[in-house]
């Protein structure tokens, strides 16, 4: 399976819930991942860290979408997580007829099935 290992002198961006993988944060890719597919990203010493979309022709070399291990993004995935989405705004504003339902990086992308302070996509939770 492919993998993305990231350097050790990197900049500790991914663990404090920064969503993009630049090129330059990569120490080598595992295997010959498709690109537009998801790939596990780990640290140099092997730690499993997030998934993300690989794409091999953008600085941008992977795109965060969980910090749990994620090998499809299904219709539950999705709406899991755009339930969680609904559910803070209808706390905040409760009897809205409309309202933006996922404001992506500002939304702060907190993963509400993890008890860990990493995130992933979707609403704070």
């Amino acid at each position: 399976m492919a993998a993305v290992i990231l350097q050790k002198k990197r900049k500790k961006r991914v663990e404090a819930g920064h969503p993009w993988i630049f090129k330059s944060e990569i120490e080598r890719v595992e295997g010959e991942p498709e690109p537009g597919s998801l790939v596990p990203v780990h640290s140099h010493n092997g730690q499993y860290l997030a998934t993300g979309y690989y794409n091999p022709a953008s600085q941008i070399t992977v795109r965060v979408v969980s910090t749990e291990p994620l090998e499809a993004m299904t219709q539950e995935w999705f709406e899991r997580k755009l339930q969680i989405c609904r559910d803070l705004r209808e706390r905040f504003v409760p009897e809205a007829k409309s309202y933006r339902l996922v404001y992506g990086e500002a939304d702060g992308r907190r993963d509400s099935s993890s008890t860990s302070s990493r995130m992933s996509w979707s609403c704070k939770s």
